[in-house]
């Protein structure tokens, strides 16, 4: 329940911050950078450069693990576009 709450606070920073979740993981997750769109009021992502690093896999641990016995942790395999692994 706690973690949920956590979850759910995330996503709702992430609404009121990025102009969508697939910005806010290109730069979290990619570090593909970020500018503020005057439109919007929120931060985005230029497309054009997700789209030059198609191909790309992140192994990052993930920000919301599922239970897991102590001492194990829970990884996240992110992959931006093209073929199949």
């Amino acid at each position: 329940p706690e973690d949920e709450s956590r979850y759910s606070l995330h996503r709702l920073e992430i609404a009121k911050n990025y102009t969508s979740i697939y910005d806010y993981i290109l730069n979290s997750k990619f570090e593909i950078p970020r500018s503020w769109d005057q439109d919007s009021n929120k931060w985005k992502v230029e497309q054009g450069l997700a789209v030059q690093r198609k191909g790309s896999v992140v192994l990052a641990p993930n920000d919301f693990p599922y239970w897991t016995a102590p001492g194990i942790q829970h990884f996240v395999l992110w992959k931006l576009g093209g073929n199949k692994i």
